[in-house]
């Protein structure tokens, strides 16, 4: 019993060491609602920062699925290899609805794997469940009654774009190329995985003639994206002389040299946010993502300079910033005011909220092993492992005070066995005896015995 004892002690110890030297990252997803035959678009994000790991679809339950993004796609997994650690829109899934007569709810089981942060440091692997509710369509007029069973798409819109190696999260920028850069390839990613067609055709790479070359994205829905990319003129014989565009007035070329943006939180706690992409003058629209640990920054410190000391600078939607998205513009205006540039600032903000309840008779639903969180576990375990430590000791004491008590029982039997061969018999009484033994008491109990047989007889 001890030493079974002793061997839960011990693996109770190692486990909790693991334990404590491993990160958990739960990965959740959105429940969105849709209609009947609609597309639906789902979310992955972690509660743990991660840079690398997979998502896969485990069960889909009657969904059909179209596509997926964030990373390198095979099938329907999603491998992703970021340079910092994200814990929103790590994946990306689209999903087509079938067709139902009346509102039901589909689960869709999504696991990661292969988890890591931007250290390389392993994060255990989970799953999420979303809950999809398709909710029948209504009937139309002129179909006899019958429900079409149709509902409106979702609108398409394009979320980023791969300009050769580098990515952008909105449209209307400038990429410079050097001049032996005949072609390029452009990679739009789509929301809901909807066709697209590049200056009119399907190739994804973009021929380039010296000067800017617009690159028109058109989506099968009919939106339009509008990229350029400027390819440098061609370099002359001259040394160290290159033969660019002609240079604008010295009036006209004004911009930014430089731009910082700082987030204020309510506490007036200032914390650098980068953009994306970084900044160049020449580039006039950045986003930033303001996730869950930033939901209380409430406006940006903005720093802008202007390349020259006589331009003036205005700032707008720079306070009171909101869930959801926030557009900052900052002009620069010449000092006459007849030109000016404008650099626009997309803000994204991710409030922590309650998950939306789709049918209000339904109980509101609960986050599956709620109860099971990162510090719950912990909490448990160690209490677990601190319980067979006592105990351990408990029975160590046990042990020894055992052992200890059963020698002590052994010698005192001893004794008792020592003293009961020869009860009543102490030293003092063995030399009376010997007293007693004499010749005449020897003769008289010879005559005892004889005398007693002839009565017997």
């Amino acid at each position: 019993m001890i030493k079974k004892l002793k061997i839960t002690l011990l693996l109770g110890i190692i486990f909790w060491i693991v334990i404590c030297t491993h990160s958990f990252a739960r990965i959740k997803t959105n429940d969105p609602t849709v209609n009947s035959g609609g597309t639906v678009t789902i979310t992955i994000r972690s509660d743990e920062p991660v840079a690398s790991g997979a998502i896969k679809i485990t069960s889909n339950d009657g969904l059909i699925f179209k596509s997926a993004s964030g990373g390198t796609v095979n099938g329907n997994l999603v491998a992703f290899s970021k340079t910092n650690n994200e814990t929103a829109n790590i994946a990306t899934y689209t999903f087509t609805a079938p067709e139902v007569n009346e509102d039901k709810k589909y689960k869709i089981v999504f696991s990661s794997q292969d988890m890591a942060d931007e250290n390389g440091n392993a994060v255990a692997s989970s799953s999420a469940t979303a809950t999809v509710t398709v909710k029948k369509v209504a009937n139309s007029g002129g179909n006899n009654g019958e429900s079409t069973g149709s509902s409106t798409p979702e609108k398409a819109t394009m979320t980023k774009v791969k300009v050769g190696d580098k990515t952008y999260t909105k449209s209307g920028f400038t990429v410079k190329v050097e001049n032996n850069v005949t072609s390029i390839k452009v990679v739009p990613t789509i929301s809901n995985g909807e066709s697209y067609t590049i200056n009119g055709g399907t190739d994804n790479t973009v021929k380039l003639e010296e000067g800017t070359n617009t690159v028109n994205i058109k989506l099968a829905s009919g939106n339009t994206y509008k990229i350029y990319i400027r390819r440098a003129a061609k370099v002359d014989d001259t040394p160290n002389i290159i033969d660019e565009e002609p240079k604008p007035k010295e009036e006209e070329n004004i911009f930014l040299k430089s731009l910082m943006v700082k987030g204020v939180t309510l506490e007036e706690e200032k914390i650098e946010l980068p953009l994306a992409p970084e900044f160049i003058a020449e580039i006039y629209e950045y986003e930033i993502i303001l996730d869950e640990t930033m939901s209380n920054i409430t406006k940006l410190d903005i720093e802008a300079v202007a390349n020259k000391d006589d331009c003036t600078i205005e700032i707008q939607g720079n306070e009171e910033i909101q869930d959801g998205e926030n557009i900052v513009t900052i002009t620069v205006k010449s000092k006459d005011g007849k030109i000016t540039k404008t650099y626009k600032i997309f803000v994204t903000k991710c409030a922590e909220t309650e998950p939306v309840i789709a049918n209000t008779d339904e109980e509101p639903k609960q986050e599956e092993n709620s109860f099971f969180t990162k510090s719950t576990l912990k909490i448990i375990i160690v209490a677990f492992t601190s319980g067979v430590a006592i105990l351990g000791i408990i029975f160590a004491i046990i042990e020894y005070k055992y052992g200890k008590n059963e020698e002590q029982i052994s010698f005192e039997e001893d004794d008792e066995i020592g003293e009961a061969s020869f009860p009543g018999i102490t030293l003092e009484k063995e030399n009376e005896l010997e007293e007693m033994y004499t010749p005449e008491y020897e003769e008289e109990k010879t005559k005892r015995k004889a005398k007693s047989k002839g009565k017997h007889f």
